[in-house]
C-alpha cells in the first residue's frame, strides 16, 4: 500500500490520475449502453436528453485512469506487448498457472 508524504495510506481514489478523450469506438458505445441502461432504470431526464444529442453529449466523456496504469500501458506499447488481458484492452484475463 502506497503512502501519502504525511504517512497516511494512499487510497485509489487519492491516487493521482489522468483523463483522455474518448476515442475507441468500443468504450464510447459501452458508455453510451450504460446510459441507456441508467435512463431504462430510473426514467432520468438527463440520461434521455444525454441520448438525444450524442453527438453533442459524447465528447463530454473522458476515460480516467491512474497514472501509473496510463505510463504501465504506454511502456507495453513501445515495447509491442499485447494489452489482451488488462482491464480495458479486450481479450480474456491471463488464466491462473497457465504455462506461457
Amino acid at each position: 500500500m502506497k503512502r501519502t508524504a504525511d504517512g497516511r495510506q494512499q487510497t485509489a481514489a487519492s491516487q493521482p490520475e489522468t483523463t483522455e478523450d474518448l476515442t475507441d469506438p468500443e468504450e464510447e458505445a459501452k458508455v453510451r449502453r450504460m446510459i441507456e441502461r441508467h435512463a431504462e432504470y430510473t426514467e432520468s431526464a438527463v440520461a434521455r436528453r444525454a441520448l438525444n444529442d450524442w453527438h453533442e453529449t459524447r465528447g463530454q466523456f473522458v476515460k480516467v485512469m491512474p497514472t501509473e496504469y496510463r505510463e504501465a500501458l504506454e511502456a507495453m506499447e513501445q515495447n509491442g506487448e499485447a494489452r489482451e488481458g488488462l482491464v480495458g484492452g479486450g481479450g480474456a484475463p491471463p488464466q491462473r498457472g497457465a504455462s506461457a
